[in-house]
């Protein structure tokens, strides 16, 4: 009577069970089969190399920010580390699955891609760019670049073609005209009509997978072709 609260139960025995067993499993997936649970020598050596080639490319923007200077020997150390991107993931679906016009695989490789480049940023804040720059250019910490910019690097990191590109990341560019989308299923914000922000936990954290789902099925655009993936599972 002194501690009044609203408390919540399932519908019925076997509902309360069922729910036990599917957080379970997740929990189980995430915790020993998730993409994030242990990195292989190749991918932390990969890494390394990102680490101390992005330490010799890069420059210093306008007050106090810092820029990566896009090379040959970056875009290697990029795509190396997509590579574990990709061999780390916990793929169900087949890369060679069309889901709405696009090849999955191609999907995964542009994530992956993005994924990298966002590595890269965070290492150029700890590299000798920012040694004399006083609070370590901050104000450059999230990636931010011209639209158009980040689509010509990321087509040459996946190895697509720029049309393949653009169109991914429409898709993958925040709408918050969609009802009850989470925000880390679509990385890139346009905070006005010539830039992008990629947030770093949105390009590396979470299940690739399950979120491109949950883009696929919230998406008005997209959701026949998610009902018609569902129908076949």
């Amino acid at each position: 009577a002194k501690d009044r609260r609203i408390t919540f139960a399932h519908s019925s025995a076997e509902v309360e069970v069922a729910e036990l067993e599917r957080k379970a499993y997740e929990m189980y997936e995430l915790e020993t089969l998730g993409e994030e649970s242990a990195l292989s020598e190749g991918r932390v050596e990969a890494l390394c190399v990102l680490r101390d080639t992005v330490s010799r490319s890069f420059k210093h923007g306008k007050g106090d920010r810092v820029e990566l200077v896009i090379n040959s020997a970056l875009i290697s150390a990029l795509r190396k580390v997509r590579d574990g991107a990709l061999a780390g993931q916990l793929a169900q679906i087949d890369d060679s699955q069309m889901l709405a016009g696009m090849e999955y695989g191609k999907v995964r490789r542009f994530h992956a891609a993005l994924g990298a480049l966002s590595h890269a940023q965070m290492f150029l804040h700890i590299s000798p760019a920012v040694k004399d720059i006083v609070g370590g250019a901050v104000s450059s910490l999230v990636l931010r670049m011209e639209i158009e910019q980040l689509k010509m690097i990321i087509a040459e990191v996946a190895e697509l073609k720029p049309a393949e590109v653009s169109a991914f990341a429409d898709l993958f560019s925040f709408d918050g005209a969609i009802p009850n989308m989470p925000s880390i299923c679509q990385p890139l914000i346009r905070p006005n009509g010539k830039e992008v922000l990629v947030p770093h936990a949105y390009a590396l954290g979470g299940r690739f997978e399950r979120n491109f789902l949950k883009l696929l099925a919230k998406n008005q655009k997209t959701k026949k072709e998610y009902d018609r993936l569902s129908s076949r599972s």
